[in-house]
């Protein structure tokens, strides 16, 4: 099996591959806890994407883990802080497990996913259903802000579950991830 992640503090992206078939997909998620200290819910949060990704690599037992590398220089310092966070407990995890990692930048996935190194995320998100004939569909929402008061905001049909962007945009992430390190793996 190999597990390609979207790292996130927030919202950590995953896919699980056999074979190179995908097996599943899903997010870890780390809403901020109000009624905590800051120190605490750090911790809470930590120990949130610790013991999602302990389930996981226990679960599917796998031999390499890939995914996004960002190179920090663009976000906010609140931003980098997080993904440094993240980063250092999947490099731990991984080192724990023995597992062996592929990491791509961000422009390198998007370039070879979608062909546009600047690609949005409904490129992204688009192109991994495209690439595994799932659907796109769209819900109507009431919006003052909107023309005619109301917008259309697009669903996500991903192997038997409804997401919405917000969550479909982390796991599309990772699956473009695996596409571009089998692609490189192939070419060597």
């Amino acid at each position: 099996m190999i597990i390609s992640v979207d790292m996130g503090f927030k919202n950590y992206g995953y896919s699980v591959w056999d074979k190179g078939v995908i097996d599943r997909v899903g997010i870890l998620q780390t809403a901020q806890a109000p009624a905590k200290s800051i120190a605490e819910d750090m911790i809470r949060r930590h120990q949130v994407i610790c013991s999602g990704l302990i389930a996981l690599f226990d679960k599917t037992d796998p031999k390499l883990l890939v995914g996004e590398m960002p190179g920090f220089g663009s976000q906010s310092s609140k931003a980098a802080v997080f993904m440094t966070m993240a980063s250092a407990i999947t490099l731990t995890l991984c080192t724990s497990y023995g597992l062996k990692t592929i990491w791509h930048t961000p422009s390198e996935i998007k370039g070879h996913f979608t062909g546009n190194k600047r690609a949005s995320k409904k490129e992204m998100m688009a192109e991994a259903c495209k690439r595994h004939g799932w659907d796109i569909t769209y819900k109507t929402v009431k919006d003052q802000n909107a023309v005619g008061g109301f917008r259309l905001d697009p669903l996500y049909r991903v192997m038997g579950e409804t997401l919405p962007m917000g969550k479909f945009e982390h796991i599309a992430d990772s699956i473009g991830a695996f596409y571009t390190a089998k692609y490189f793996h192939e070419r060597r």
